[in-house]
This record gives structure tokens, C-alpha cells and sequence, in this order.
């Protein structure tokens, strides 16, 4: 559920590939070995030429290429965005907020349709709170990222609302390898414990952060979900209440 495309700073390699939007990267996605389901989720702000967020205009076209890229009972397609900044806080990845949430501006132009101040992840909350299908998950949550949350005195409501789960892995993000060789990435257990200790209900994730064309290819690591259907609003539902695993083996089933 966390991968870029061109219309962020994904697809590096589109030149070569010749997939550089959404849809053709959920086509590339789901003829991988064991992927069901995959998710795009682009950042949420536009930084610099040379690196390059996302555009107001390409958050809506990718929402539209995620549901034309959708075949329920075959291949569930996502769109969503990775919230925030590394400098004040940590990535959120997150999915079901219909509009792009920021607050930057483009050669003067506005660059959200949602505004929400850098680094101010309350209010963040607040909004995913206000969309039935929406949902977040702490993305490559290193030391020193959602202090405010993880080291805060007490549990913040909206923050628990809101997030369903943390990345126990995630990367390699500019891994190249497409033939699932690629060994287990990096773990953030701790930072995953510290926020069951702190009585947050999560459920651990595995995300890849592709920003190359490999989607579902660097290696054999999955996130699991338990849902009856293969549905988008299956899917959604399950991440929602928390029915999923982390695996570092696409062979490996927990049966409850």
C-alpha cells in the first residue's frame, strides 16, 4: 500500500520501462507473483523541480486510474497520498480521502484542495476522521519520527481513530531488483511496540516504498489481509478493523 509513480517521485526508471502513470503501474502490479490488492500513495506536496510531490491536478487522476484499474473478485486497485515531512514529524500513508490534503503552493498557484499546515498532524487526523473509508498507516517510522504520538504522555483519540497500522518494514525504497530477490527490509519493531505500548490499536504492515517500476517484484515480503471477498470495500473494511498481518514469506498463513 506504498508506491510512487511518475506522478510523484516514482517510475525512476519509466524511461526504460515505459510505465510512468497510476494505471500502468497497476497493471505492471498485479501480474506480480501474490499481489491481490496494491496501493499508490503519492506525496502529498510538490518540493522541487529536481524531486519533484505531487500536483493538484494528477491527485485527481489518479484517484480516477485506481478505480478504472479496479476489478473486484480479480485485482483491487488503491489510490491514496503519504502526508507530511520527514523534518516535522514522519510520513503518513493514507488512503480513502477523496481530496489531496497540503499546504504548499505552486509557482504561486495552490497546491491542495484540503488545507492542512505542515506538520500539523492533528488536524490531519481530524480530517481522515471525517471520511468513512479512510485510514492510515505510519510509514518507515524511524527513531526520532511521530515523537508526538509514540513519546507523548497520554494517547491522542484522533491519532488512534485514524491510524490502523505501522510499517514493521519498509523499502528498500529505490531497490531496482524485479525478479523478488531482494532480502527482508528494514525493520521498525521498536517503534511498532512503542505504539502498542502506548495503547495505540495497530496492526503491523509490510510495505515495499517502490519508487522504481518493481512493483510487488523487489522481494517476497506481503502484508495479509483476512477478508472473505477479494472487494475494494473488503479490503477497506479490513484494514479498518484491523484484519491483517505482516509476512516476510508470501507462503506463510496465520489461520484464526
Amino acid at each position: 500500500m506504498h508506491s510512487h509513480t511518475d506522478y510523484s517521485d516514482g517510475n525512476k526508471d519509466s524511461v526504460l520501462s515505459g510505465v510512468s502513470t497510476p494505471g500502468a503501474s497497476f497493471a505492471y502490479a498485479k501480474m506480480s507473483y501474490h499481489v491481490d490488492f496494491w496501493g499508490i500513495s503519492e506525496h502529498n506536496h510538490y518540493t522541487a523541480n529536481n524531486n519533484p510531490g505531487m500536483l493538484l491536478s494528477k491527485y485527481a487522476q489518479g484517484l480516477y486510474q485506481a478505480d478504472t484499474s479496479n476489478n473486484n473478485g480479480h485485482f483491487v486497485a488503491m489510490y491514496g497520498m503519504e502526508f507530511g515531512t520527514l523534518s516535522t514529524g514522519g510520513h503518513v500513508v493514507s488512503f480513502g480521502v477523496p481530496q489531496l490534503v497540503g499546504w504548499d503552493t505552486v509557482a504561486g498557484n495552490i497546491n491542495y484542495d484540503i488545507f492542512c499546515a505542515k506538520g500539523d498532524y492533528e488536524t490531519f487526523w481530524t480530517i481522515v476522521n471525517s471520511y468513512p473509508d479512510a485510514f492510515c498507516t505510519l510509514a518507515h517510522p524511524s527513531t526520532g519520527d511521530f515523537n508526538n504520538l509514540l513519546l507523548a504522555p497520554n494517547l491522542a483519540p484522533s491519532a488512534d481513530s485514524a491510524i490502523v497500522g505501522v510499517a514493521i518494514r519498509s523499502g528498500n525504497a529505490y531497490s531496482t531488483t524485479n525478479d523478488y530477490s531482494d532480502p527482508p527490509a528494514t525493520s521498525y519493531e521498536l517503534q511498532y511496540r512503542r505504539a502498542l505500548a502506548k495503547g495505540y490499536r495497530v496492526g503491523p504492515v509490510i510495505d515495499h516504498d517502490n519508487h522504481y517500476t518493481n512493483f510487488g517484484r523487489t522481494l517476497p515480503g506481503r502484508t495479509v489481509v483476512l477478508s472473505s471477498v477479494l472487494n475494494r470495500d473488503s479490503i477497506i473494511s479490513a484494514y479498518k478493523a484491523r484484519r491483517f498481518y505482516a509476512s516476510d514469506d508470501w507462503n506463510t498463513e496465520v489461520l484464526f
